[in-house]
C-alpha cells in the first residue's frame, strides 16, 4: 500500500473583504508561501460544509462560531 504524502498548507487569515481578497495578486503577508484567506471563506468552504455533513456531535460548536462571527 502506498503511503500518503504529508502536505503542509500555510494559511494567512485576514479580515479583508472577499472582493478585496479576489483582487489581490499575491498574499499580503511577507512569506509568499502562505495562502491568504478571509473569515468568510473559512465559513463558506470549511465550516458550513462540515455542518452539512454532520460528521459528529462535536461539530455543533461550529454553529456557535458562525453565529458569533460577523460576516462582512
Amino acid at each position: 500500500m502506498k503511503k500518503k504524502e504529508d502536505i503542509n498548507l500555510y494559511v494567512f487569515l485576514t479580515p479583508i473583504s472577499s472582493l478585496d481578497l479576489l483582487e489581490l495578486e499575491e498574499p499580503e503577508c511577507s512569506c509568499k508561501d502562505y495562502i491568504q484567506v478571509n473569515y468568510q471563506s473559512v465559513v463558506d468552504f470549511l465550516l458550513e460544509p462540515t455542518i452539512q455533513r454532520n460528521i459528529t456531535d462535536k461539530t455543533k460548536f461550529i454553529n456557535n462560531f458562525i453565529s458569533c462571527t460577523i460576516i462582512v
